[in-house]
């Protein structure tokens, strides 16, 4: 008698625990989620050819990217360019407050120096939280060998590795 008890309960249990957890059943179709969508995050600057791989940081932790297309020279004389660089962060264990900064840059290829004149940071979803200016000064910094600034260099002045991208 026990036995024609548990049988019809086991059974029981078992259609309803496959009705509970039968989450794209067909009444389902057509309904839209009530959860809201998370929108993705978009990379500052585009993700397009024109964005060529410079080089990693030594800590492994920032990628350094030039926008091709930005390259404009801006005084003959001097052989002086603008561009843009784009570095992004790869694991953020120094919680830093942001994910990416896009800055403007100025370089004379017969000097070889350069200067920041812009950068802006972006946090993980691609939205700029802060913008720095430096146009009123005149901090032009020295091109050191094996930096980052001298892969600029080599790719702006020098058109090496403009074959490098992604």
């Amino acid at each position: 008698m026990l036995h024609k008890i548990i049988i019809p309960l086991t059974l029981l249990t078992l259609v309803s625990s496959c009705a509970l957890f039968a989450g794209n059943s067909n009444h389902n179709k057509g309904k839209k989620s009530s959860l809201p969508k998370a929108s993705r995050p978009q990379q500052p600057g585009g993700q397009g050819n024109n964005w060529r791989y410079l080089g990693i940081s030594d800590n492994n932790q920032i990628i350094t990217e030039i926008d091709n297309n930005s390259i404009k020279l801006i005084n003959q004389n001097n052989l002086i360019y603008y561009y843009k660089d784009r570095k992004t962060t790869t694991n953020n264990q120094n919680n830093l407050r942001f994910e990416y900064i896009i800055s403007e840059w100025n370089m004379s290829c017969l000097n070889k120096n350069y200067i920041l004149l812009q950068d802006t940071l972006y946090n993980e979803s691609g939205i700029a939280i802060k913008t720095d200016s430096y146009q009123n000064q005149n901090n032009w910094r020295t091109i050191e060998n094996d930096s980052i600034a001298d892969a600029q260099y080599q790719f702006i002045c020098n058109n090496k590795n403009r074959n490098l991208g992604y």
